[in-house]
């Protein structure tokens, strides 16, 4: 068994559809998460600098479980759990020019808290 450059080369320069939408669609939740976990990180840390102990202690217990529990479990318990218990369901939004499905909506939730 031999390594197709050629193969490999063609879909280097010229790679297909389903890749560029692939790229696009992991640049802009990267993006999204990004500032959206940005923002909460800002307040989570005036959180934990606040006089308040109550808010403290709220902000304590929330990077205790974020940082404790494995991504790929807050992921599947922000998608699956929320739905199975009736908590809440990500039904498809369409913002007109795009559809955004419940599952992406999950992971951006998912990420940016994590």
């Amino acid at each position: 068994m031999s390594f197709d450059w050629a193969f490999f080369w063609r879909y280097l320069v010229e790679p297909s559809s389903v890749y560029l939408h692939g790229l696009w669609l992991t640049l802009s939740i990267s993006v999204i998460c990004q500032l959206l976990g940005t923002i909460i990180g800002l307040f989570a840390a005036l959180g934990r600098l606040s006089s308040i102990r109550a808010l403290q202690l709220v902000v304590r217990f929330y990077t205790w479980i974020m940082r404790g529990t494995p991504l790929l479990v807050q992921i599947v318990f922000i998608y699956t759990a929320l739905a199975a218990g009736n908590i809440f369901r990500f039904e498809d939004i369409d913002l007109g020019f795009v559809v955004l499905p419940g599952n992406i909506q999950a992971g951006i939730v998912a990420l940016s808290l994590n």
